[in-house]
């Protein structure tokens, strides 16, 4: 995975292995789930320093629960 996600549009690569088979409801949840993540990890990959406060880190440690419960949800309805 690591070298599939270091390849030019390796996130997206990823990302069709994960929901790429999925309905378009959850595709746009799982990218809801994951869009400021992104934010961040665009960020500082460029090396830029980040001057997060308590509100985005609120946002985001509520959208990373947000993403776990998705994949909760989503791994429980497979395993049905």
């Amino acid at each position: 995975m690591l070298n599939l996600y270091r390849k030019s549009n390796g996130r997206k690569l990823i990302e069709n292995l994960v929901v790429g088979q999925e309905k378009e409801g959850v595709k746009a949840e799982f990218d809801a789930c994951l869009s400021l993540l992104k934010y961040w990890r665009d960020e500082s990959t460029h090396g830029r320093k980040s001057d997060i406060g308590e509100a985005e880190a609120f946002t985001s440690l509520a959208l990373l629960l947000r993403a776990a419960l998705f994949a909760r949800d989503h791994l429980a309805a497979q395993k049905s």
